[in-house]
């Protein structure tokens, strides 16, 4: 079943947790233009292999992440 990845880059701290706990590989850290401010995110740019374990909303230290079934 696909699932849709979201990350709010406003409440992204770059703190890498996804990247570090997710088992499918969803997330890369890029450099982002967020409000005219450069920052470095979480993107989902594998969001189509993800598993729906939900490890990422559950480790997500400010809440920026959401996954839901599509």
């Amino acid at each position: 079943m696909p699932f849709k990845v979201t990350v709010d880059y406003k409440a992204c701290t770059g703190c890498e947790t996804c990247v570090q706990v997710c088992p499918s590989q969803v997330y890369e850290m890029q450099e982002m233009d967020v409000d005219g401010e450069k920052k470095n995110v979480s993107v989902p740019v594998r969001a189509q292999d993800c598993i729906g374990c939900m490890t990422c909303v559950a480790q997500c230290p400010s809440q920026a992440i959401t996954v839901e079934e599509e």
